[in-house]
């Protein structure tokens, strides 16, 4: 069965309520482990003795990025459930990534993607992964719009929402980067050979890792927390991290299957879709950071696994 991706005003506005109803009920019923970070916003917001402008103002001032925490401040305030706040956000990760592939598919000619490919994509990740990063997964759903825009030629409408990003979480600077190296390179890796230049590419990729500490200070950035002198890595097990991803005795077998996907699945994507655009950029600049992190910080490799969901879902769509 085929299955028009969001073609629609009334199709989109069916698809979304589906999606939010299916991750509110979720989120409802999903118990929060005190591990991870989404139980520690819910701990700030709810014991923070003030309004939602004074959280702004005082985040403002300690913090780059401060959204996400004033956003739930407000919906606390006013009655509403952390978990709806949470489930909208989660939604509209996976709705804004849908819609980047769906408009980037109109403009090749595809508007009917294929039921079981829609799973697929909103399965690319696992549910833990979108929960255990939530302030991530905020600011990926104001990155997805900005994108979004760019697509569609909207410039100044793309710089407000990747402004947003960058303010719902700093890690999305390097998201950014990595979009506009993509901008930039894409031109000239298209004349290149697509074997020869993928295996250039993980080559050099792996080369980096002997040399990490060049990244070391890029993943403090990415690491620091908001108003919390303490991390909370215990999902992670990222004190006990023994040097690579992978082969890691204390991190779970669904997790490492997840990015061994990441690893094996996205070269052919690379190597079998015919086009090559700023998406197969990225994703190859993708792999090779998963390459990166996964011998120096697993909390990077998770949220780079978030950020190529749209990009891995339309080379699949392609593909297919």
């Amino acid at each position: 069965m085929n299955t028009i991706l969001l073609s629609s005003k009334k199709n989109k506005d069916r698809t979304f309520l589906t999606i939010v109803f299916f991750w509110s009920l979720v989120v409802f019923l999903y118990k929060v482990p005190e591990a991870l970070d989404l139980s520690r916003y819910y701990d700030i917001v709810t014991s923070f003795q003030g309004s939602a402008l004074q959280m702004l103002v005082y985040l403002s001032g300690t913090n780059f990025d401060f959204i996400y925490l004033t956003s739930l401040k407000i919906i606390y305030d006013i009655g509403i459930p952390l978990s709806i706040g949470t489930s909208v956000y989660v939604s509209l990760y996976f709705i804004t990534g849908l819609l980047v592939i769906k408009n980037i598919m109109g403009k090749e000619g595809v508007i009917k993607v294929p039921s079981f490919l829609v799973v697929c994509i909103c399965l690319a990740v696992p549910f833990s992964w979108v929960l255990c990063v939530s302030r991530t997964t905020a600011a990926l759903c104001f990155l997805y719009l900005g994108l979004y825009k760019y697509i569609q030629k909207k410039y100044v409408k793309a710089s407000i929402f990747t402004l947003l990003a960058a303010l719902t979480h700093i890690s999305m600077i390097l998201f950014i980067l990595v979009i506009a190296v993509g901008l930039i390179i894409s031109p000239i890796l298209k004349k290149v050979s697509k074997g020869k230049m993928i295996l250039i590419f993980i080559v050099i990729g792996i080369s980096f890792v002997w040399v990490g500490n060049l990244f070391s200070s890029i993943i403090d950035l990415m690491s620091e927390t908001s108003i919390a002198e303490t991390r909370y890595n215990i999902y992670l097990d990222e004190d006990n991290f023994n040097g690579n991803f992978l082969l890691s005795t204390n991190i779970g077998m669904g997790v490492k299957a997840h990015i061994a996907v990441m690893l094996f699945f996205y070269p052919l994507l690379l190597l079998t879709d015919k086009k090559w655009d700023i998406f197969n950029t990225v994703l190859l600049l993708g792999e090779i950071m998963i390459i990166i992190f996964n011998f120096t910080s697993p909390h990077m490799v998770l949220r780079l696994s978030l950020f190529l969901m749209p990009f891995f879902g339309l080379l699949l769509c392609r593909c297919y």
